[in-house]
């Protein structure tokens, strides 16, 4: 598989999968919206380690790293929620517009940390706070985190198509 087609494939799995954890958050269910993100988190890193040709032993690892960012998201859209309120965007776009646009771009931020890693060599088992670090160093250099790209992202994420 050429990098080209290699990297095109990558990217449309990662649209694919945030894509249905923002619609799975989007859902006004406790617990079962956390649990399906989880679920989607997961197979997206299983289908990135089949891309990249690396074995999973075990699932472990991936399953608890998956469901500590998704509670650490969870906190933080909380906070954005109690943001939206105080500035009222939440009378724009509502609570779980706002939820869904950010679990669907954390869902993103996870499979491309996992792509740049198992890209580097790297497998779910040697997965740390260095390879987080290396994915906020790639972004900050490309630009993708820019304030105005995430915006961009937040933004078109929860308008109606």
């Amino acid at each position: 598989m050429s990098v080209s087609t290699k990297e095109k494939e990558v990217q449309k799995l990662i649209a694919k999968e945030a894509a249905k954890a923002t619609t799975i958050a989007a859902l006004p269910i406790p617990i079962l919206d956390l649990v399906g993100v989880v679920f989607v988190q997961v197979n997206m890193i299983e289908k990135l380690a089949n891309i990249h040709g690396i074995s999973l032993n075990g699932k472990q690892k991936i399953i608890t790293t998956t469901i500590i960012s998704t509670a650490v998201v969870k906190l933080i859209t909380e906070f954005a929620i109690l943001l939206a309120k105080k500035t009222n965007i939440n009378k724009v776009f509502g609570q779980s517009m706002i939820e869904a646009s950010i679990v669907g771009l954390s869902t993103g931020i996870v499979g491309e940390m996992y792509h740049l890693h198992f890209e580097n060599g790297g497998t779910a088992d040697n997965i740390n706070f260095d390879s987080f670090i290396e994915y906020i160093q790639y972004q900050i250099a490309s630009d993708k985190l820019s304030v105005q790209n995430i915006s961009k992202q937040l933004v078109g994420a929860a308008l109606p198509a």
